[in-house]
């Protein structure tokens, strides 16, 4: 998801190593059928498995789960998302709203707000959040 993404690119424009200040890569997923924590741990589990050779820490979250523990960590409810795409529409700022997917040999990328504050290096709020 964004964050590893755009911290990557800002990196870039400012002649960084591109690694640079990056703590995790986060991946998501959507599935309703089942938000309890084992579920989702067993995602997780076999994400450790699958990238294990990589040098970084990827973080993998069900996106149907995020309103069970929104509140504790950030002191404010979420509304239960409806896709992965919706949790993007709610990131707190804007510049980083976008994600890429692979889809076969191609990729998808979602960027509902664009990507003027992603190369113009700025941080806004995201109107779609309080």
């Amino acid at each position: 998801m964004s964050g590893c993404l755009l911290q990557t690119l800002w990196n870039l424009q400012c002649g960084h190593a591109p690694e640079r200040g990056i703590l995790d890569h986060d991946l998501f997923y959507f599935d309703d059928a089942d938000t309890g924590w084992e579920a989702e741990d067993a995602v997780i589990r076999t994400a450790e498995r699958l990238f294990a050779d990589l040098p970084i820490d990827i973080q993998v979250r069900n996106q149907a789960r995020v309103h069970r523990w929104y509140a504790e960590k950030f002191g404010q409810a979420c509304a239960p998302l409806t896709s992965s795409c919706d949790g993007i529409d709610h990131f707190l700022n804007q510049s980083p709203c976008f994600g890429v997917r692979r889809l076969g040999d191609e990729h998808e990328v979602y960027a509902p707000l664009g990507f003027h504050d992603l190369f113009a290096m700025t941080l806004r709020p995201n109107p779609r959040r309080a």
